[in-house]
């Protein structure tokens, strides 16, 4: 295992080559995290893939620079050519796994991605099934608050992202829109959902449960349409799940990665 700092990126990428004896896979945190949030789930994969973690930019060790998708992406891109892992799987968490959905749009050669949880924030009532438009706009409104609130905090606390990356960040999630992006992968892409919520959305439990129900439905439809999509339920596991269940994470990535290229995703599955 060895920490590295890509120079040829945007902005300074700093890494984490395990060095596993396998296919290289790309891991890939959530806002506000770091590579070391990821390092359980790592050596979990280690024994099978050539495991990469990556601090994205403006977290961790990693430099600062204008947050997008886009911008993100390239580092990336820099970051797979410095190490000559092409063409790697992606695996990500939370606003990982919204950028591994993007990679699979933009990289059709990837052997597999997936997306543990990418799911942005809600940010429409009609996104909210079940509530009156008025009740969910209150209720996004109070979500909001309490978003604005936090980033207040982070800023006191002096931590990174900064609080500029932070708004970046919040921007960039709220212009993710999923489900076009699931129906435009190009390369087999797992979608692993969380069921339940994390401690801290109790306060906001009606508003998560209605979200959970439409992204439900919508993205049920994509995975009717699109072969290399396969959406799983994960239950009893929330937003947390690679704190919570590491090693059922590395056998879902594992079983993903071994199908045969070209097998039909397409199915929805509860565990």
């Amino acid at each position: 295992m060895r920490d590295l700092t890509v120079a040829a990126a945007g902005v300074p990428i700093a890494a984490r080559d395990h060095d596993g004896p396998g296919s290289p896979l790309l891991l890939l945190h959530g806002a506000g995290g770091n590579l070391e949030h990821m390092e359980t789930l790592a050596e979990a994969l280690a024994s099978d893939h050539r495991v990469v973690t990556a601090d994205l930019r403006g977290h961790g060790r990693s430099g600062d620079g204008p947050w997008t998708m886009d911008a993100a992406l390239a580092d990336l891109d820099a970051l797979v050519a410095e190490l000559a892992l092409e063409p790697p799987a992606i695996v990500g968490w939370s606003l990982g796994g919204m950028i591994a959905t993007e990679w699979a749009r933009r990289h059709p050669e990837c052997p597999g991605a997936v997306s543990l949880d990418g799911v942005p924030a809600p940010a429409h009532p009609d996104q909210l099934a079940g509530l009156t438009t008025a009740h969910a706009a209150a209720e996004l409104a109070r979500l909001h608050a309490a978003f604005a609130a936090t980033t207040v905090e982070l800023a006191r606390q002096e931590t990174r992202p900064g609080p500029e990356t932070v708004e970046q960040l919040r921007l960039a999630m709220a212009a993710f829109d999923l489900v076009p992006a699931l129906r435009a992968a190009r390369c087999p892409l797992l979608l692993v959902l969380a069921t339940v919520d994390l401690p801290q959305q109790h306060p906001f439990r009606e508003l998560y449960g209605a979200y959970r129900r439409g992204n439900s439905a919508r993205i049920a439809e994509v995975a009717a349409t699109n072969p290399r999509l396969r959406v799983i339920e994960l239950a009893g596991t929330s937003h947390g799940m690679v704190i919570e269940q590491p090693a059922q994470l590395a056998a879902l990535v594992n079983d993903w990665l071994a199908q045969p290229a070209g097998e039909p995703g397409g199915a929805w599955v509860t565990s």
